[in-house]
């Protein structure tokens, strides 16, 4: 290969990268459990940013525990809050207000955590997290024991992606919420790639709710679940992590590749 050639393969595979990562978006709300001591109860904790008050509220025990919950690729902190033993009389829900209300018509946001069911233990009813009265995870008894992560709003009404919970696994899963007259749209993507374009298909989707304007999320679940790493923003990028297109790690490895080739053509 020429030098001229290479330079423009070598162009090519840049812009071909660039268009592969996602622009920059803005976090407006960020919980990861950091800010706190290990075995600490969740409620009354102010951490984090973006947030109108302190966690309240209870039912089962939540603590918080380390070390956190990871996924390849996005920027994770040291905490995590998991919740106590499954109970026939509670259930852990709690509230943290948002520094600003969401759901205004012709509005976009997104929300993303990770979350994970326990390992050593049997899969408890449900676990996940709410955004107003959405729910995000996996539904309860009332969904046929149906394992799978989805979307569920109004009570019992679920649009089910075809990933199923297990315990010890963790799952990213990330809500692309559109607010529109009527009806709002949610997509749901489950375990997609930080540092990528939003995916152009959704793991579920839900067009039969109407949020409304809420002003809270809830960590609400039945026992035995840790959840992690929650983020509001206003773009995929903002909530999965993805790097500010620059010289990516992609880029370096191709132009490596191209290097190689281009020796072993003089050889």
């Amino acid at each position: 290969m020429t030098p001229t050639a290479f330079r423009r393969t070598a162009l090519a595979l840049a812009l071909a990268a660039a268009a592969h990562l996602s622009p920059a978006g803005a976090t407006s709300v960020y919980e990861g459990f950091s800010d706190y001591a290990i075995g600490a109860p969740v409620e009354a904790l102010n951490g984090g940013s973006g947030w109108g008050g302190a966690w309240w509220y209870g039912g089962l025990d939540l603590n918080v525990s380390a070390p956190g919950l990871t996924y390849a690729g996005l920027p994770t902190a040291g905490g995590a809050a998991t919740s106590a033993a499954p109970s026939t009389t509670q259930v852990a829900w709690y509230v943290r207000l948002l520094q600003a209300p969401v759901g205004i018509d012709n509005s976009t946001l997104y929300l993303s955590f990770l979350l994970r069911p326990e390992a050593g233990q049997p899969l408890s009813d449900y676990g996940g997290l709410n955004l107003g009265d959405l729910f995000v995870g996996k539904s309860g008894i009332n969904a046929g024991s149906d394992p799978r992560y989805g979307l569920e709003g109004p009570i019992d009404i679920i649009s089910p992606s075809g990933v199923a919970a297990s315990p010890g696994e963790t799952v990213f899963l990330v809500l692309k919420a559109s607010f529109r007259p009527g009806d709002d749209h949610f997509d749901l993507f489950v375990n997609p790639l930080p540092g990528l374009l939003e995916p152009m298909t959704a793991d579920a989707t839900k067009t039969n709710r109407d949020l409304g304007i809420t002003d809270f999320i809830a960590i609400n679940n039945a026992g035995h679940w840790t959840i992690d790493e929650i983020r509001i923003g206003d773009s995929f990028a903002a909530v999965s992590g993805a790097p500010v297109p620059g010289v990516p790690a992609l880029l370096l490895g191709g132009l490596g590749v191209l290097a190689a080739r281009r020796g072993r053509g003089r050889s």
